[in-house]
Formats: structure tokens, sequence, C-alpha cells
């Protein structure tokens, strides 16, 4: 199924009108909510707040049915929470690949569904030990041997820049033979205080949509700063071609005024080209 999917979507990307709809789609299946606490994750500060913390499955349908995917080339469920706390996060990868959509999310990995084994593709986020106040370290590493040995699909191991990660990263990496896991690092994403002056894709190609159906330019909009419109009030295709859109484009073209928003703070440019980066490499490796 993965390699039929990837070749029907990569095929659009050819053809790939940005005035349409997203290619790509953040959903925060579960907003303002996670089974662990991160010392500078708006979660835990409580900057994440939502009128309703769980992203409704009845919504997913009518996006589905009115066409808000028509232009899809991946859905991550995740963004402010642990998509694992969602009750209906299998039936939500479920629904999405019906549609022959692309499907992944991040996870802690403190919780295990079926949706680990059935999502096309999953981001584990690893870190220092110390780092994740509650982190049941056995649980984890029991979910992870689990993980390796019955998931067949890519695997993203993602570690935080925090305090000794570099040891444990090693060690990670050393025992990992599988060609479908992939080990890497980013920067604290909360703990930046310099923008990039580099041109972010995302208001061309990504939205990123809170549990309570607030459509938002980026999956760093915790606060709702940069809110285009709401699942409830209009369809996906109007927010996208809506005024604000488009303003945000223009403001996007003048890197003096780009600055002035939100993402002077931001080093993560264009993150939608992360996920082309991952099939790409997947793709030449065979696996997909």
């Amino acid at each position: 199924m993965v390699k039929t999917v990837l070749s029907y979507r990569t095929s659009k990307l050819d053809s790939f009108n940005y005035n349409e709809l997203p290619i790509i789609h953040q959903i925060e299946s579960v907003g303002g909510l996670c089974n662990l606490k991160c010392p500078d994750c708006p979660v835990t500060k409580g900057e994440a707040k939502r009128r309703t913390p769980w992203f409704p499955v009845e919504l997913l349908k009518t996006m589905i049915d009115r066409g808000d995917f028509a232009n899809t080339f991946y859905v991550e469920l995740q963004m402010y929470g642990e998509p694992l706390l969602h009750q209906e996060i299998d039936l939500m990868v479920s629904m999405l690949q019906k549609e022959n959509i692309w499907v992944g999310f991040s996870t802690n990995l403190e919780l295990w569904k079926p949706a680990l084994l059935k999502a096309d593709a999953i981001t584990v986020s690893f870190d220092e030990v110390s780092y994740r106040i509650n982190r049941n370290i056995v649980r984890f590493k029991d979910n992870f041997t689990r993980l390796l040995s019955e998931r067949e699909r890519p695997t993203d191991i993602q570690f935080i820049e925090q305090g000794d990660y570099q040891s444990l990263m090693e060690e990670i990496s050393s025992k990992i033979s599988n060609m479908a896991v992939t080990v890497r690092s980013i920067p604290d994403c909360f703990n930046q205080n310099k923008g990039s002056n580099e041109l972010c894709l995302n208001p061309w190609m990504a939205v990123s949509i809170h549990s309570d159906g607030d459509v938002c330019a980026c999956c760093f909009d915790n606060d709702k700063q940069l809110v285009y419109g709401n699942l409830y009030d209009n369809t996906l295709s109007e927010i996208w071609q809506s005024d604000k859109v488009k303003k945000m484009r223009k403001t996007f073209l003048d890197p003096n005024e780009r600055l002035k928003t939100k993402c002077m703070h931001c080093n993560m440019r264009s993150p939608v080209l992360l996920y082309q980066r991952f099939l790409k490499n997947w793709q030449e490796a065979g696996l997909l």
C-alpha cells in the first residue's frame, strides 16, 4: 500500500498548484494534553490552550467528504499533545489511509496502540532521560524494543538537543541495523531567540490545524497568533484562498516584514521539506 500511495502522491508534486489546497497537513489530534512534561514545552507551561483538546473524528470525516484533502501529499497527526492519548487515533489513521493519504505522527512512545504499526511513518522523540518529567524509562524501552521488532514501515528517531543527548544517540544508533530507521537530532525549538532570513515555504505548501478546528500557518503557532480561519466556519479551500493567507504570503516575500511576525524567533525553516526528504531517502533505499 505504501508504494502505491507514494507513487500516487509524488506524481501530484509535479503538477502541484499551491492556490488550490495545501499539500501537507498537520492535524493536532490532541491539543494541550500530554502524559510527560518537557520543561520548555508550551503544553507544560499552559500556553497551548484549546477550546477542545480532542480533534473530533466527525470533523475529520467532514473534511474528507468535502474534499479538504484533495491535494494532500501527507498528513501528520501531531502538534501540541501526545497523539496516542486520543482514544480514536487508530480510526483516524485508517480513515485517512482509505483516502490514499500517507499518514504519520510523532510520539514520546510511553503508550502503545496499533497505530504505531499501522501508520505509514512515525517519529519517536528521544532525549536525555532527565529532560522529560514523568518518563517511565522501563516502559519506554520495552515499547521501543517492540517497535523495532514489529514495525515494518519507516521510523524516524528524533533526539532533542538537551543535556548529554549525544551519548544516548550514539548508543541507540549502534543498535539499529534496520534501514527503515533513521536517527537525527534537532535543537530545542522552544528555546530559540534568533530567527532566520531564509524564506519559509509553509505559507505556500502546508497548514497546521489545531484540535478545535483553527487553521494556522505553522506548527509553532501554539498560542494562535497566525490563525487563518476555522474548519467549522469554512472549507479548507475557502480558508486557503482567503485574504489572510494571501497577506501572509506577501509578508513572507519581504524579509523585513517577515521578521516582524512570530517567525522572528524561528530557526526551523520550511518544515514541510523534512517530510519530502524522508520520503526521498526511503524511496532511494528501496523501503517504499
